[in-house]
């Protein structure tokens, strides 16, 4: 017999007793006393009749999560439960939720001493605490991450008592979302099918958020044809409102439409709602689409061949279009089909070139050379066509000619140690290009002066950069008495080491 001593106070009295036991209620009164009334109220909670499934228990176990929302729209609100000093396990509830949600609530329990946790499921079956060792919470909130899809509140107690839950969303979430819309589109056709779908004609009402940018919703096309729409935009807002047309297989966006009127398939297509920087920090927007009707299957055009009425036009025209190219053809006929060697130069480049040689081999043999007259000159002739210069100074002492670079070298004055070299770049630049002379039977040879200025040391001169297209002429000196002389042009081509050689020298005394 277990006796439970309760006093003569008015109010409730929690106690419990063992399932397999009888409750005997004893009224006794102050010998002292007279006559007295009394009346009581009994209420029986039994665990096992706790939900339609049996007693809750902790954590939440088998069942699906429970509606936030009542049958009407309503919060759900005001669940009532009870816990006895042997339920070690204590209870919970699990109730469906949402991205970003703001969730009230007021916990308590009687006699006080319970302690509530709250806990936030996520979508990779993850759980996080969000509240720990609460006691008697009244009014309180708890926001939800972006991945949560469920909200459990767990309740322990040493001591017989009751608990009483009451809960809400304190702000009303986006569309028909219980919390945020997602920001991103989803990923394959099962994930779709769960996300809450908007009609044509239906206000959409959302909140863009501080700590977001994007809001996606998803809308259904029932035509078995598709639908022509548009998006109205309810509250003016600075907000970037694009309507994404998606392929119903691989779900790839196939059109778009910044809110104008746009014919989409059936099926389930997105509206993404974009923050601009003219946006506030957060605030209400909302937007309807606005049906236009099935879309019409296009009419094939039947197209009739005319062309033939025009072909004396188009012979005309085609005549007359192309008679100037015939004409350069014509003119320009030894430089296109005869060769570079048949390429007539006029009778003043030829004056030009002559009174340009003459003026060099006179520089050269004064005693003092004027450099600057110099080096104008050699810049004029690799200004000059490369073969003008080739006729008038005559057959070279030494030509070398391959696809990169062609290589012409001239005695400027007979006896004299000078040479005119030329050298003429093909369609890839020379990079670090040099040139060496040197004697191939090992009789020593040295460059003594270089024009236009160039860096030299020894036998080899420093070009640099030899550009594609390009023409460049020298004036070498050289000291010494070598028997025969050789050249080698070497350099980076297209980025690989390339060296030019002759395969004869030249005799030189």
């Amino acid at each position: 017999m277990i006796d439970i001593e309760v006093n003569e106070e008015l109010g409730w009295h929690q106690f419990d007793y063992p399932s397999d036991g009888e409750l005997w209620i004893r009224f006794t009164q102050d010998a002292e006393g007279g006559y007295a009334a009394y009346q009581f109220s009994l209420i029986r909670y039994y665990a096992d009749t706790e939900t339609p499934w049996g007693e809750l228990s902790n954590p939440w176990q088998g069942e699906p999560a429970l509606d936030f929302r009542g049958a009407d729209g309503e919060p759900a609100y005001d669940y009532l439960g009870t816990l006895t000093s042997n339920d070690a396990e204590g209870d919970a509830l699990l109730f469906k939720a949402g991205s970003r949600m703001e969730i009230g609530f007021t916990l308590w329990s009687s006699p006080s001493g319970a302690t509530f946790e709250i806990w936030l499921h996520e979508k990779d079956g993850s759980s996080i605490l969000a509240v720990e060792d609460g006691v008697d919470l009244w009014p309180s909130h708890v926001i939800t991450s972006e991945e949560t899809i469920a909200i459990e509140i767990r309740i322990v107690a040493i001591t017989t008592t009751w608990w009483r839950l009451a809960l809400h969303q304190e702000r009303v979430g986006d569309g028909d979302y219980l919390g945020d819309a997602p920001d991103k589109l989803w990923t394959d056709e099962g994930e779709a099918g769960e996300l809450p779908l908007f009609q044509f004609g239906e206000e959409v009402n959302a909140y863009m958020l501080l700590n977001e940018d994007v809001d996606v919703f998803a809308f259904e096309i029932s035509d078995v044809n598709g639908s022509k729409f548009y998006l109205k935009e309810e509250i003016p807002s600075a907000l970037f409102y694009q309507i994404l047309i998606l392929n119903q297989t691989t779900g790839a966006i196939e059109n778009t439409s910044l809110g104008m009127p746009i014919d989409a398939p059936a099926g389930i297509h997105a509206v993404r709602v974009e923050r601009t920087p003219d946006f506030p920090a957060s605030g209400r927007y909302a937007f309807t689409l606005v049906y236009l009707g099935d879309s019409q299957p296009a009419v094939p055009v039947e197209y009739i061949d005319q062309s033939d009425l025009f072909l004396a036009y188009y012979v005309f025209a085609g005549v007359f279009l192309l008679a100037p190219a015939f004409v350069v053809l014509y003119w320009n006929r030894r430089q296109f089909f005869g060769g570079a060697a048949d390429i007539e130069i006029e009778a003043h480049e030829r004056r030009r070139l002559r009174r340009l040689r003459e003026r060099l081999t006179a520089l050269l043999s004064e005693e003092v050379v004027d450099e600057q007259v110099l080096e104008s000159a050699l810049h004029q002739l690799g200004d000059s066509p490369w073969q003008a210069v080739v006729a008038d100074w005559g057959e070279p002492l030494l030509r070398h000619n391959t696809a990169q670079v062609e290589i012409c070298i001239w005695r400027i004055a007979e006896g004299g140690a000078t040479l005119l070299v030329g050298i003429r770049i093909a369609d890839s630049p020379w990079e670090l290009a040099a040139m060496r002379v040197h004697a191939p039977e090992g009789a020593t040879l040295a460059i003594a002066d270089v024009s236009p200025r160039h860096l030299f040391q020894g036998d080899e001169i420093f070009l640099d950069t030899l550009r594609k297209g390009s023409k460049t002429f020298l004036r070498l000196t050289l000291e010494g008495e070598p028997s025969n002389l050789g050249f080698q042009l070497s350099g980076l081509v297209d980025g690989e080491p390339l060296a030019a050689v002759p395969n004869r020298s030249i005799e030189w005394s």
